[in-house]
């Protein structure tokens, strides 16, 4: 039986498939069942590790693996920092990280455990963490990284945010198909770690998202929650309703839906919304985009103009948008039925041709 949250997404892109001559049954179909153990692409058997150990650093040895803490990666990762293993054969990234101020052993034990937790995790859409260092009032995340990496961030808004980019021509608009296999792989990458009872994002945003040469997904742990505590106090924002007896964790994973809706509407406007989260106007520009993004003129509108694409199209991605945007988190779908939805529709407009470019 579909849950009310699956009757909301259902009958949400059904009207947005009739629009765009695709069967509501067809969504329907994509959308029946249990929709976050059952999401394309993620099956937990094959995707834990758990004989994988994490390596446990010296202080003095990330000191030299990145000359000093040397090289930040980019700017809009701060304290993430470049460096080599192997003599530069292999590179990583390593994001040092304040602890709260007057922690206790406990916290940081049980901070060292759910790091031991995540890097057990292994996904083709997440950054492998290789290890960690706990120094004094400090936590170090060692990642594998690659010099190819370059973030959606840098791909949708052509900023030189990145650090290693400056000295590189402006990247090539991103085509409407490659935004909507982005889309569906760092779904598939979030669903994962809600699958897995694993949150550790502050936020989600296009700089979460590095693509590889393929245009691969990604996602990134640079924005790492440090304490559970931390969930609590991040949610007095104006897109999340106030339910004093939501679990931060729960609470979080709805957060990190309307937090790829916003990535959703960056992908289809090409506006930078993430950007100004911190800012009053956040909420208020979110909001007068999804008013005006209901309606076919409006789309037209507000789409990136540099996508040659149909607004039948593009209507079926915004509407899994809206429904991700809604203000109630409760009336959020699960990412995985996100994930299923926008999966069904990559797969009927590949079939139907939607798209004009590649």
């Amino acid at each position: 039986m579909l849950s009310g949250n699956d009757l909301m997404l259902s009958s949400t892109i059904s009207a947005a498939a009739s629009s765009a001559v695709v069967s509501n049954n067809t969504f329907s179909a994509a959308l029946s069942g249990n929709s976050q153990s059952q999401a394309q692409g993620t099956t937990v058997t094959t995707l834990v590790d758990p004989v994988h150990e994490l390596k446990v650093f010296e202080y003095g040895e990330l000191e030299v693996l990145t000359k000093n803490f040397a090289h930040q990666i980019s700017d809009c990762w701060e304290g993430v920092y470049r460096g080599w293993l192997d003599g530069k054969k292999s590179e990583i990234a390593v994001h040092l990280l304040g602890l709260p101020s007057g922690s206790s052993q406990l916290p940081s034990l049980i901070m060292v455990a759910k790091i031991q937790l995540f890097g057990s995790l292994s996904h083709p859409n997440l950054i492998p963490l290789l290890g960690y260092c706990l120094n004094h009032s400090e936590m170090l995340l060692v990642y594998e990284f690659s010099e190819s990496y370059t973030s959606l961030e840098y791909h949708l808004f052509n900023s030189p945010l990145d650090t290693r980019d400056k000295k590189k021509d402006a990247l090539p608009p991103l085509s409407w198909d490659k935004r909507l296999k982005i889309a569906v792989e760092a779904a598939r990458g979030l669903d994962f770690l809600h699958l897995m009872d694993v949150v550790f994002l502050r936020y989600f945003q296009a700089s979460s998202i590095l693509l590889d040469k393929s245009f691969g997904v990604k996602i990134a742990g640079f924005n790492f929650l440090i304490t559970d505590s931390e969930a609590n106090q991040k949610t007095a924002k104006e897109n999340v309703a106030d339910f004093e007896d939501m679990k931060a964790a729960e609470h979080q994973r709805q957060q990190d839906v309307y937090d790829f809706g916003v990535v959703l509407l960056e992908l289809l406007t090409g506006l930078p919304l993430g950007r100004s989260r911190q800012q009053p106007q956040y909420s208020v520009r979110v909001e007068w985009i999804k008013q005006r993004i209901l309606s076919r003129d409006g789309i037209y509108i507000l789409m990136d103009s540099r996508l040659k694409v149909s607004r039948d199209a593009a209507f079926p991605v915004a509407r899994v948008a809206l429904c991700c945007l809604e203000l109630n988190p409760l009336h959020r779908p699960h990412i995985g039925q996100v994930l299923q939805t926008l999966n069904r529709i990559k797969e009927l407009q590949e079939s139907s041709q939607f798209c004009t470019n590649s």
